[in-house]
């Protein structure tokens, strides 16, 4: 996996970068069923990425996939934190996308929407997520 360079800064900046390029790793995990580089992005302790993982396992077991990347990122913000962890709001929205067989069928269409989600992110030996969840309304 290669990181964007700004990503893998210890600053403010690189936890923002690091941040969004997970979830734009998570959405592609969708596309591909391949979830391995959100894997090598979180900490062992990150239930919710163990989660985001069992999202890509269970398509690929079903035989189905995203056609394209459902997070459109908007905002990418600093809410709180230090030198070495930090909470990033990465919010945006949510386009429809075909949800395919391995034929190529389209099964059906998800729905457009909106996502927040607050992103905690530590310095390791570089940034790994160990949490987020969603941030209210």
């Amino acid at each position: 996996m290669a990181l964007p360079p700004e990503a893998t800064k210890h600053t403010e900046a690189g936890a923002m970068a690091f941040a969004r390029f997970y979830w734009e790793q998570a959405s592609q995990s969708l596309v591909t069923n391949d979830a391995s580089v959100v894997r090598a992005m979180g900490a062992d302790e990150c239930s919710e990425c163990t989660a985001v993982e069992g999202i890509s396992s269970k398509q690929e077991a079903d035989g189905v996939h995203s056609d394209k990347a459902s997070y459109d990122i908007k905002i990418v913000r600093r809410v709180e934190g230090s030198k070495d962890q930090y909470v990033i709001s990465v919010a945006g929205r949510e386009i429809p996308v075909k949800k395919l067989d391995k034929s190529g069928k389209v099964l059906r269409t998800t729905q457009a929407g909106t996502f927040s989600w607050a992103t905690t992110v530590e310095w390791r030996v570089g940034w790994q997520v160990t949490n987020f969840q969603k941030e209210s309304a």
